[in-house]
């Protein structure tokens, strides 16, 4: 859900907002620290300071709750790639380190909805797995889908300014895109598998070494 522009609402309406963004807030930090599983209605209701019951006035069930979680941190990365990365966009070298950064901050953050974010995308509003080009998502996931596909033109466009600029290896822009993605998963798998716990600075640092041996020109 976008930003609402709160200066059009009523004073309960603001109010009703301004709930409902906290029980995601909670929804969000119950997740994390238990995984969607294991956290419950009950859980996140303690966490906002809520009644039980007043969770359901304005989230159905604990899978829509997710969902506004997702899409939560799907906007985000939008608004942090329009302030830290977009700035950046002429200098393809130093856009790059900005997309690289942001991208580890919210893979050791957001792991798991990242990658929950995919089930989230690609099941019809019946729960039918289906192809992206043949699901009929609801409006919500509809919703998520287009934030996190908004946000692979904009990476895209960190690419297309260096191919633009004349300072990557013979690659085209989705094939770099493509490129950066694995890696970062790859890179992150890896650790995961050694027991590893990255931290922003180090995971940034050691895909930055790789990126730049495999995208730019000698």
């Amino acid at each position: 859900m976008k930003e609402v522009e709160t200066k059009t609402l009523t004073r309960r309406q603001r109010e009703r907002l301004a709930h409902m963004n906290e029980v995601l807030e909670a929804a969000e930090k119950c997740f994390l620290q238990k995984g969607y599983r294991d956290a419950t209605i009950e859980d996140i209701a303690k966490q906002a300071d809520f009644a039980v019951g007043s969770i359901y006035t304005f989230y159905k069930n604990k899978e829509e709750l997710l969902c506004h979680v997702v899409l939560r941190i799907a906007n985000k990365q939008l608004d942090d790639f329009n302030a830290r990365v977009k700035p950046l966009i002429d200098s393809p070298i130093e856009a790059l380190e900005a997309l690289t950064k942001l991208w580890c901050e919210h893979a050791i953050k957001y792991g798991d909805f990242l990658r929950m974010s995919y089930t989230v995308r690609h099941v019809d509003s019946i729960g039918t797995m289906t192809k992206p080009s043949e699901a009929k998502l609801s409006p919500l996931n509809q919703e998520i889908r287009e934030a996190f596909t908004e946000f692979r033109s904009m990476e895209l466009s960190v690419f297309e300014k260096a191919i633009e600029k004349n300072l990557t290896c013979d690659l085209s822009a989705d094939e770099l895109s493509i490129v950066f993605e694995g890696v970062a998963h790859n890179y992150m798998i890896k650790c995961m598998l050694r027991k590893i716990e990255p931290t922003v600075k180090s995971a940034t640092a050691d895909l930055l070494k790789i990126y730049k041996t495999l995208f730019f020109k000698k």
